[in-house]
This record gives C-alpha cells, sequence and structure tokens, in this order.
C-alpha cells in the first residue's frame, strides 16, 4: 500500500549476527501523493548530507539533501536526493532476562555489561537531530554498517 497512514516492514538480516527486525511500523509523511519506503545498510563512510527539513502538514523531519563523492551511498546507487531518514540501525547492550524478555541494561550495570546486539531507531517527527547522527555513528565502533530505512515521496512522473 502506497498510500496508507502506515507501513509495516521486516529489516534484514543485516549483516551483524544476521539478526532481523520484524513488524517496524512508520507513519507516511507523504499521504496525499503516495510513497515507498526502503531499507538497505551501507558501509561507512555513508557520504549523506542529511538536513532537518519542514514538511507542510508533517513537521520537521530528515531529508537527503546531497550524496556526497567518496561515501557508500554514491557507489549504491539506491539513495536519491529528497528521500527522508525514516529509521537507522543502533548499537545497544542487552541482557537477557526470563523469556521473552530483555532490556537496556547499560545505566543498571555498566557500558560493558550485556551482549551487543543492534536495534533499530525509528525517528519520529522532531527527533534531536544530533541525536540521529550520533546514533548513525554508533554503528561505525561496532562494525562499520548502518542500517537505514528511507522514505522515497512519488513526484508528478512516477
Amino acid at each position: 500500500d502506497y498510500y496508507g497512514w502506515t507501513s509495516t516492514m521486516d529489516l534484514g538480516p543485516i549483516k551483524y549476527k544476521g539478526i532481523k527486525f520484524t513488524d517496524i511500523q512508520l507513519d507516511r509523511y507523504n499521504r496525499e501523493k503516495g510513497s515507498s519506503f526502503y531499507f538497505l545498510e551501507l558501509q561507512m563512510p555513508l557520504g549523506l548530507q542529511l538536513e532537518e527539513v519542514e514538511v507542510d502538514g508533517v513537521g520537521t523531519v530528515i531529508q537527503v539533501t546531497e550524496i556526497v563523492d567518496g561515501g557508500s551511498a554514491k557507489e549504491d546507487k539506491s539513495i536519491r536526493v529528497g528521500d527522508y531518514l525514516r529509521a537507522v540501525t543502533t548499537p545497544q547492550r542487552k541482557l537477557s532476562g526470563e523469556e521473552g524478555e530483555e532490556g537496556d541494561i547499560t545505566e543498571t550495570f555498566g557500558a560493558s555489561a550485556g551482549e551487543q546486539t543492534k536495534a533499530v531507531l525509528v525517528i519520529p517527527r522532531g527527533f534531536p537531530f544530533q541525536r540521529v547522527m550520533d546514533e548513525i555513528s554508533e554503528n561505525k565502533k561496532l562494525d562499520g554498517y548502518a542500517g537505514l530505512v528511507f522514505e522515497r515521496p512519488f513526484v508528478e512522473d512516477e
């Protein structure tokens, strides 16, 4: 569905431990004209110029404004200027508890406690831009790959 209010997608498996993320739900920004979502995992540096932009009826979002030479995005050729960044993978430490229970335990037990894994940060409207940039950068420390979800708005000629 290219025109509904939300889209649900599965992501992965990613390079790090073959992790899969299921039922990731995203609100569609470009509801009137429609849009598509896509996921890719790129090696860092990404070579993306990302900026906060104001979208009528949506609010402040993050958009690709340039694809820079020397980054993996230029070589991959999937990302286009104008795409919205909707979610990113981010390293996290998890401590397994009872079956089906997991929690972020770095605040309780320290940064080296638990098993290193990755999670998905779905970026809400108005989310702090610098925090998103920091979360993307954290991937460099773990395995050098960032998983990214983009929304591509349909334009008149598509």
